[in-house]
Formats: C-alpha cells, sequence, structure tokens
C-alpha cells in the first residue's frame, strides 16, 4: 500500500513537471557574447540570454565607428580609423565628408578645400 502510494505520487509529480513544460514552452535560450571589443570594459558583463532566437543582423556600417569619433571629439581615434581603412574606402562620399570634417576640426582648412575637390566630382 505504501509503495502504491509512493508509485502513485511519483507519476503524478512527473505528470505535472511534464504538462508544465509543455505548456511553458523550450526551456533552451540563445547566448551572446562579446569578444575582446575595443573599449570594452573587462570587468562589466559580455554576454546575454535571450528566450527567442536574435534577428539576423546587417554588418555595421563602415564610417560608424569615424562618425562616433568625430561626434565626441576624438580626433587621434577618428585619425587612427582612417588610417585602418584602405584607399578604396576612404573615397566612398560618406567617409570623404567626414575627412572634410575632421580637417576642419582640427584646422586643416587647406586639407579640406582639397578633399571638397575631390568629393565634388564624386558627388551623389
Amino acid at each position: 500500500m505504501e509503495a502504491s502510494f509512493c508509485i502513485l505520487g511519483l507519476s503524478l509529480v512527473m505528470g505535472l513537471n511534464i504538462w508544465r513544460q509543455h505548456r511553458d514552452g523550450d526551456e533552451l535560450v540563445y547566448l551572446e557574447e562579446v569578444g575582446d571589443a575595443p573599449g570594452h570594459p573587462q570587468d562589466q558583463a559580455r554576454s546575454a540570454s535571450y528566450s527567442n532566437a536574435p534577428l539576423a543582423t546587417a554588418s555595421p556600417a563602415a564610417n560608424g565607428p569615424l562618425e562616433g569619433a568625430l561626434a565626441i571629439g576624438d580626433h587621434t581615434s577618428a585619425l587612427e580609423i582612417l588610417e585602418s581603412m584602405d584607399d578604396s574606402e576612404r573615397q566612398k562620399p560618406e567617409i570623404m565628408r567626414q575627412r572634410i570634417a575632421l580637417a576642419l576640426a582640427t584646422g586643416e582648412h587647406e586639407l579640406a578645400k582639397r578633399l571638397e575637390a575631390e568629393l565634388t566630382p564624386n558627388a551623389d
């Protein structure tokens, strides 16, 4: 009799657990981790979990970091970003506009005029 109650109780607990899992859905989550990103503090959280699959992301625009460095007035970083680009990328109209803005911000007015002259035939 006691064994029957034990088996009945175990069956009841397992049945309720199966019903709960079916109602709540999948327990798996997606984990998104940040690698060694430049400028990312080491002591802060580097991962996040989501119950739904993340949406597909587009690659960030090439001028994003350059635009950010210009916005905060970090001209040294902006120059480093420009140096890391290849020549064909530096000749794109949106990058040329940012190069002009950087030249004006650093007082290089002659360089800004030359860059504007280069940009004018390529204007979109």
